[in-house]
C-alpha cells in the first residue's frame, strides 16, 4: 500500500509541477490563494478555540454559581451555632471546589491552546513542504526540459546561420564583380575581349 502511495504521490507532483512549469502565473496565483486559505484556516481555528475558551470559562463560572447556591443552601439549613462551627469547614470546602474549577478549567484552555497549536504547526509544515516540493519540480523541469531544448535550437540554427553568412558573402562577391556603370560595362567588355 505504501508503494502506491508514493506513486500516487510523486504522480501528483509531477503533474502539479508539469502544470506550474507550463503556466507559471497560476503558480503565483495558487500560491497567494493558498496563502490566503491559510491565513483563514488559521483565523478560523482561532476563533474556534476563543469560543472554546469562552465555553469553559462560562462552565466555571456556573459551577461556581453552583458551588455558591450549595454553600448558601448549606448554611440556611443549618442552625447558626453549626454554621459557627462550620464556617470555616464550608470556607475551605467553597475554596477547594473553586480551585478544582479553576485548575479544571485551565488544564482545558492549556490543552486547547496545545491542540490549536499543533495544528497550526502541523498546517505551516505542510503549507512549507507543499510549496519547497512545487519549486523543487519545477526547477528540475527547467533543467530537465528547457536547457536541452536551448541546446538542440542553437545546434539547428548554427548551421543555418552559417549558410546565411556565405550566401552573403557569395552576393557581396557577385556585385563586386558587376559593373557600376554603362562606362565600366563598355570598359569591361573591351577588357574581355
Amino acid at each position: 500500500m505504501g508503494k502506491i502511495f508514493k506513486g500516487v504521490f510523486l504522480g501528483a507532483v509531477s503533474a502539479v509541477g508539469a502544470y506550474y512549469y507550463k503556466n507559471p502565473k497560476e503558480l503565483e496565483k495558487h500560491k497567494e490563494l493558498l496563502k490566503e486559505n491559510t491565513k483563514i484556516g488559521i483565523e478560523k481555528l482561532t476563533a474556534y478555540v476563543n469560543e472554546k475558551t469562552q465555553e469553559l470559562e462560562a462552565k466555571a463560572q456556573e459551577q461556581q454559581d453552583v458551588a455558591k447556591e450549595k454553600l448558601e443552601e448549606l448554611t440556611a439549613a443549618e442552625k447558626v451555632v453549626e454554621v459557627e462551627e462550620n464556617f470555616v469547614e464550608l470556607g475551605a470546602k467553597a475554596e477547594e471546589v473553586k480551585e478544582e474549577v479553576v485548575a479544571e478549567v485551565v488544564e482545558k484552555a492549556d490543552e486547547v491552546k496545545e491542540t490549536v497549536e499543533e495544528v497550526v504547526e502541523e498546517a505551516k509544515e505542510t503549507v512549507e513542504e507543499a510549496v519547497e516540493q512545487t519549486q523543487e519540480v519545477v526547477a528540475e523541469h527547467f533543467e530537465e526540459k528547457v536547457e536541452p531544448t536551448f541546446e538542440e535550437i542553437h545546434e539547428t540554427v548554427a548551421p543555418i546561420i552559417e549558410k546565411a553568412e556565405e550566401v552573403k558573402e557569395e552576393t557581396e562577391e557577385v556585385v563586386e564583380e558587376k559593373p557600376k556603370t554603362t562606362l565600366d560595362s563598355i570598359v569591361s567588355l573591351f577588357a574581355s575581349k
